[in-house]
């Protein structure tokens, strides 16, 4: 990947993707609460410094899914992001927690920030274009 990294731990390495105008989020791994917690943060400080619109999240490399997380990546970090001006993100979720994912958006109950599903970050990042 060609992107300047922003920021690298062994399970996040934020890219800024000046090009595009978003945030590049690559997940790997198993996540837990502490690490979840600590990369959205990680995110929206750099949401607000570069006063982006957009992000594309990509879980493609994650090993598990974030179920211990989700709770409060929808009522904490959805909000966050939101208030912080992020207006839609794309999130790419492995084909085996694509459907759970999908499911737990459309209930989510929220309209900000715009946020759709994908299996592929090609297709993300083309929605994210176009929105």
């Amino acid at each position: 990947m060609n992107l300047p990294a922003l920021a690298h731990t062994e399970y996040l390495t934020i890219y800024y993707d000046e090009a595009n105008g978003w945030l590049y989020n690559q997940w790997r791994g198993e996540q837990t609460q502490q690490t979840v917690t600590a990369g959205c943060r990680a995110v929206l400080g750099f949401v607000n410094q570069l006063q982006l619109r957009k992000i594309l999240n990509d879980n493609s490399l994650l090993t598990k899914p974030w179920t211990g997380a989700a709770e409060w990546v929808e009522r904490e970090f959805f909000p966050r992001a939101a208030d912080a001006g992020v207006e839609a993100i794309a999130w790419v979720a492995p084909p085996e927690y694509y459907n759970t994912l999908s499911a737990r958006l459309q209930l989510r109950g929220q309209e900000r920030p715009m946020i759709f599903p994908f299996e592929q970050a090609s297709v993300a990042a083309q929605w994210l274009r176009d929105v």
